[in-house]
């Protein structure tokens, strides 16, 4: 199944994406998912990566009879707060390259 943003209306603090969804045998069909703002922001979420996130939650689902509306709740932003600060301790602790000891000795002129 694929999703694609069609748009997006706000209002009320929620932002509602709406996503055609094609494929797996079936017509195109429309679901809009709700998403807080307010919720967003509280949990460090970027207004542009909502709809990213939106469509993570459409595949969670797997796309089987989706219609109607969805709502982004708080544990779904919950797990993807959480699984950005993994991603981001994972890289943090990568030992940092260090430069050879020589480096830049090649052009200078050692020789009075």
């Amino acid at each position: 199944m694929t999703f694609t943003l069609s748009g997006f209306t706000e209002g009320n603090g929620l932002r509602q994406f709406a996503f055609q969804c094609v494929g797996g045998g079936q017509s195109p069909s429309t679901v809009i998912v709700h998403a807080d703002v307010g919720l967003a922001r509280k949990h460090d979420i970027r207004l542009q990566e909502l709809p990213l996130i939106c469509v993570r939650l459409l595949e969670s689902f797997g796309g089987d009879g989706l219609t109607g509306a969805v709502t982004l709740t708080e544990d779904h932003m919950i797990a993807v707060q959480m699984a950005a600060r993994d991603a981001a301790g994972k890289k943090a602790r990568k030992a940092p390259r260090r430069p050879p000891a020589a480096m830049g000795q090649a052009w200078r002129n050692t020789h009075p």
